[in-house]
């Protein structure tokens, strides 16, 4: 049976990754600009199949003891590979209307598709939801590009959760031990968070990093980075940060609980997971 709950402390602070489900990806959305032999040897090194990439959509739960943050939403209800959010927070003594606040590291619907319910309304009836104000402009414009379909389920999300909406930027602060971080490139507004607490921290980068080969291989991206350049200079850096400061961090589609710890051996980076 899948695990959905993963448990840990930050400090002060009682956090909880939640798996909210997930899907199986290909190399030929994964890595787009990826040479062909290349990709072949590096699924071949891992005994990876090309069609069958695991993708995990891992939430976080962050309880302050005065705040109760929640990192993202999932798919929402209605999706056969999704839905699990609610449920395990409810499993968890968590409420939709226990959770203060809603923060949206970008606008992809694996993301924020659980802020709504299928009677489109918000779900949070009392969170504030948090997202990058160059995101929330970018989906909402009028597009008349390959991504209208997706750009039109989450347009209607966005607006649903319109009135209880912050628009912020990155490196700013959230809330006392909670920042966000400026990560743009995987969407124009991707934000990252800064969570510390004691001498803790966790940062959670969302999807700046989509699958660990792309610790490997930082410069190959996928078919949904928007802006493909930035994103590679936004990955690296991050990257570094993370292995120079020995932080735990989460990558919302690696393995559940999605949570490790970045190394360098001076030419390559690789994840050692948690537990």
């Amino acid at each position: 049976m899948a695990e959905y709950r993963f448990q840990f402390t930050l400090g002060d602070f009682k956090c909880i990754a939640i798996r909210d489900g997930g899907h199986m990806g290909s190399a030929d959305f994964l890595f787009v600009n990826a040479p062909a032999e290349e990709l072949n040897a590096s699924l071949q090194k891992h005994n990876l199949v090309r069609d069958q990439l695991p993708s995990t959509w891992t939430c976080l739960l962050v309880d302050t003891g005065e705040v109760k943050l929640l990192v993202d939403t999932g798919i929402g209800g209605g999706n056969p590979n999704g839905g699990q959010l609610l449920p395990q927070l409810e499993r968890s003594g968590s409420r939709p209307e226990d959770i203060d606040i809603v923060f949206l590291t970008h606008a992809h619907p694996d993301h924020l598709g659980g802020c709504v319910g299928e009677d489109g309304k918000p779900v949070f009836t009392r969170a504030q939801y948090v997202i990058c104000e160059r995101e929330f402009e970018f989906w909402t414009a009028k597009r008349g590009d390959s991504d209208e379909r997706m750009a039109q389920f989450t347009r209607q999300k966005l607006l649903a959760i319109e009135d209880q909406m912050e628009l912020v930027e990155g490196n700013s602060d959230l809330l006392p031990g909670v920042r966000t971080i400026e990560a743009y490139g995987h969407t124009p507004g991707h934000l990252g968070l800064e969570i510390r607490s004691q001498d803790e921290t966790l940062l959670c980068l969302a999807d700046s990093v989509l699958n660990p080969l792309h610790l490997e291989h930082p410069q190959w991206y996928s078919r949904v980075d928007v802006l493909p350049e930035q994103m590679i200079t936004t990955r690296v850096r991050l990257l570094e940060r993370a292995a120079r400061e020995k932080t735990l961090v989460l990558f919302f589609h690696f393995e559940f609980p999605s949570l490790g710890h970045m190394e360098h051996d001076g030419k390559h980076w690789s994840w050692r997971s948690i537990p």
